[in-house]
């Protein structure tokens, strides 16, 4: 057998066992460098074997996030704040920012077993599929699956809010905030990026910067004192 499947089969029955988080980032980083490896030598066929190793490995990050706050609830000397404090400080230890692990636990299909079960056959038909193998593909597949089975999600609104979403103020939000803190290092936010979301979030900016020049071009035709 060719040295790379068996280190693909390894690493997959690896994933599966693994019990700690930071067990499984340690082969999804593994599996990226060797994925990116292939890539450089042109080999398909070892690039989208590494390819779902690290797909898989973000899934079993999300099974384990999961399930933290449960597994640590038999602890009943413990508030619930005190729960959500240790699932947040074992993301931490293990790098996983809670944003990324909520966005691996969306792949499982959430707590509900049914919906667990949708989430793992599309996944399982994703990763037979011709398609290359992406995050950004395994999303889309996971919630089409889900949006089939259920319908769309649907967003409760607050009680004492029933106002339309503040577009400006979202719109301003992240300008804003880089304005008052001045401590805005684009280097160093590109260092934290992880790799399975870098195309989507490239994608987003690159849509998003054509939007503010022309949001800057319409403000200073409206007001004469703004330069």
């Amino acid at each position: 057998m060719h040295p790379e499947l068996v280190l693909y089969n390894q690493m997959r029955s690896a994933i599966a066992a693994c019990a700690r988080i930071d067990e499984v980032a340690g082969l999804k980083n593994k599996a990226a460098q060797l994925e990116a490896y292939a890539r450089i030598r042109d080999d398909e066929e070892s690039k989208r074997a590494f390819a779902e190793v690290r797909l898989r490995a973000c899934i079993r990050i999300g099974e384990i996030s999961r399930d933290l706050e449960t597994a640590q609830g038999a602890r009943t000397e413990l508030h619930p704040n005190d729960r959500k404090k240790l699932k947040a400080d074992t993301l931490e230890e293990a790098g996983i920012p809670i944003s990324t692990a909520n966005d691996y636990e969306q792949l499982t299909g959430g707590r509900e077993a049914q919906a667990q079960q949708i989430a793992q056959a599309a996944t399982e038909a994703y990763l037979m599929s011709d398609s290359e193998l992406s995050m950004g593909g395994l999303k889309s597949a996971v919630r089409q699956a889900l949006v089939t089975a259920f319908g769309e999600p649907v967003h409760k609104e607050h009680p004492t809010s029933k106002r339309e979403p503040d577009l400006l103020g979202q719109f301003l939000y992240s300008a804003d905030l880089v304005y008052r803190r001045r401590d805005f290092d684009p280097a160093l936010l590109a260092e934290k990026e992880m790799e399975e979301f870098a195309q989507d979030d490239l994608d987003a900016c690159r849509y998003f910067i054509p939007l503010l020049e022309a949001f800057i071009k319409h403000l200073k035709e409206r007001f004469s004192h703004v330069r």
